[in-house]
């Protein structure tokens, strides 16, 4: 087993000037992180070396964020060419249809276009047949009984 006095002594100056566990394994070769955290266990560190390794893990949480959020927008804009590829062979199978028309009309008019669902707001019991008939044709429903129409008072006068 090697002696390693003088890398004690090195590592041990290095933490106490701020530096990173990671940075002390840069300067000294082969050194274990388990052996380098049993020589830094009784270490006191100064207030300018606490603050240096607090902003370096600011820093590193910072720079963490920054790659998930580039890696989020990475993975959404391959979902959305995905479902833009999807969505222009499926009008190509449906566009001839009159009743997708007539759903995608009744939709813009009619449905919510934010909050990540689908929901039709409408009193006509002509129209909600109507989108009804298009959920059925046209939608794929991960499960059955997804759809829920709100009933009011109001609406069950006929």
């Amino acid at each position: 087993m090697k002696l390693r006095v003088e890398d004690k002594r090195r590592a041990i100056a290095l933490r106490q000037a701020g530096h990173t566990y990671s940075e002390i394994r840069k300067e000294i070769i082969d050194l274990p992180k388990g052996t380098l955290a049993g020589w830094m266990k009784n270490i006191e560190l100064s207030d300018h070396a606490l603050k240096r390794l607090s902003k370096k893990m600011r820093d590193g949480i910072d720079r963490g964020r920054f790659q998930a959020i580039l890696a989020n927008r990475a993975k959404r804009l391959q979902r959305e060419i995905k479902v833009a590829a999807a969505a222009r062979k499926e009008f190509r199978q449906f566009k001839s249809e009159p009743l997708f028309f007539t759903g995608i009309a009744l939709y813009l008019a009619e449905g919510t276009k934010n909050g990540g669902m689908f929901q039709f707001i409408n009193s006509n019991p002509a129209l909600i047949q109507i989108i009804s008939r298009w959920l059925e044709r046209f939608i794929r429903y991960p499960e059955k009984g997804m759809a829920r129409p709100p009933l009011y008072p109001s609406s069950l006068r006929a």
